[in-house]
């Protein structure tokens, strides 16, 4: 296997994650039989590199836990907007991933109010979208 010349996002900047009480492996780019994979390093040492660590690591660790639990939300939220629109499953996850979360939002509550019949699962469902709406607004204050 051979190593890249370069270094890797995760593995060089610290925003793969922060381990406390267990060594943190690493990414590092290879190529094998003409194809890209990843290869595990283990290193000992503290991590990231001072020169790259950009917080104490508590608030690293946290701001990754919070996109880690709201990449977990958004795609729990994929799904009933996949369940809700009235296209082919493969149409509904490209618009998905095309569309931004606002956009999102409108959709799926337009779609919720015009076609749940059950009151009490289309207001579960609406309240649902609402706190996927101010968690989206909290995680952005926060990481943009």
């Amino acid at each position: 296997m051979l190593r890249c010349g370069f270094r890797s996002f995760i593995s060089e900047c610290g925003f793969g994650g922060i381990r406390r009480r267990a060594p943190i492996k690493r990414f590092v780019c290879a190529i094998f039989a003409f194809f890209w994979s990843f290869v595990m390093i283990d290193q000992a040492s503290e991590w990231p590199p001072e020169q790259y660590r950009l917080a104490p690591n508590d608030y690293l660790a946290a701001l990754g836990q919070l996109t880690f639990v709201y990449n977990m939300l958004e795609s729990m939220m994929r799904n009933i907007f996949i369940k809700y629109l009235p296209f082919a499953e493969d149409y509904a996850r490209m618009l998905f991933h095309k569309l931004n979360n606002r956009d999102r939002i409108d959709l799926l509550s337009a779609f919720v109010k015009e076609n749940e019949k059950d009151n009490d699962v289309s207001e579960a469902i609406l309240y649902c979208i609402n706190c996927f709406d101010i968690c989206t607004e909290n995680r952005n204050i926060l990481m943009h």
